[in-house]
């Protein structure tokens, strides 16, 4: 496989390895690990947004709020959950290079330059299935909801992205990943990463320390 001439990969014994563009030699994260990995960070997220959610609409609860009024308030409170469970996972790919899922599984992302993942390229992992999520539950409004304003369409898709709109999406791009021999889908390709076994690449990362040192 290639992306611009910077990896190469081959069968091995242990996986399929990938040669990243300064020579690392990785091991491809399996289908399953991906899938498990994805699973829990999801649940984690998920957690997140319940938890605040809840915590928003008992407040407009103790406040006197209508009922409508509270439920408002628990996705608004819901909607900034998932803003701080996204940010939590996208800032410990930049530290660890892992999701709290990512680690559990034994995997993590790594930069197709061989190098960590900066927190843009983070970010961008976390932005394109959103931004596809999103998207789509407004078209999805345009079509049953056609009288709706744009404005209460995109305010509306907020609260549905995390429960319907990223898990179609992130199913769309195990599909796309799947024809593709290296198991990058759209997110990895814009973000220029790839998802590998922790330990190849630690390994790697440690062999490469130690030369450097005594160099």
């Amino acid at each position: 496989m290639s992306d611009h001439g910077e990896s190469q990969g081959r069968d091995g014994a242990h996986g399929q390895r990938v040669s990243l563009a300064d020579g690392t030699e990785v091991v491809l994260a399996t289908w399953f690990s991906r899938a498990v990995a994805r699973a829990l960070g999801s649940a984690v997220v998920a957690a997140v947004v319940l938890v605040s959610g809840g915590v928003g609409f008992m407040l407009g609860l103790s406040r006197d709020f209508s009922g409508s009024h509270a439920a408002w308030l628990g996705g608004s409170f819901g909607a900034a959950g998932f803003v701080l469970g996204a940010a939590l996972e996208v800032l410990r790919v930049v530290k660890t290079g892992q999701t709290i899922g990512m680690a559990t599984a034994g995997i993590r992302v790594v930069s197709l330059g061989a190098g960590d993942v900066s927190l843009g390229r983070s970010a961008l992992r976390w932005l394109v299935p959103v931004a596809v999520a999103v998207c789509g539950c407004m078209l999805a409004g345009l079509v049953f909801f056609p009288d709706e304003a744009v404005s209460e369409l995109f305010f509306g898709s907020v609260f549905y992205v995390p429960w319907f709109g990223l898990p179609a999406v992130w199913l769309l791009l195990f599909v796309v990943a799947l024809r593709r021999s290296d198991r990058r889908s759209w997110h990895d390709r814009v973000a220029r990463t790839i998802v590998v076994i922790a330990e190849s690449s630690t390994k790697r990362r440690s062999q490469t320390q130690h030369m450097t040192k005594r160099c």
